[in-house]
């Protein structure tokens, strides 16, 4: 049986994919993990950018369980909501 995966749930799951990849890059450069994430938030949640527009308002709690959903892979499945 093929499962069906509507189309708005898909791309949810691929904003939610790119973002973690942006704040794992914008960690990579900071000596303070935990103001990187705050920082990071805070310039997601003042934008109008795409990822904005799908997402809304993120925190870095939910950050760090999209991440703990992946468990070390690039399976954006595992981010469908």
């Amino acid at each position: 049986m093929v499962e069906f995966t509507p189309e708005k749930s898909k791309k949810i799951a691929l904003a939610r994919l790119d973002l973690l990849n942006q704040w794992k890059e914008f960690r990579r450069k900071s000596d303070n993990k935990l103001q990187a994430d705050y920082d990071f938030v805070k310039l997601h949640n003042t934008s109008s950018l795409h990822l904005f527009e799908i997402l809304g308002k993120i925190s870095r709690g939910r950050l760090h369980r999209w991440l703990a959903m992946l468990n070390g892979t690039e399976d954006y499945t595992k981010l469908l909501p």
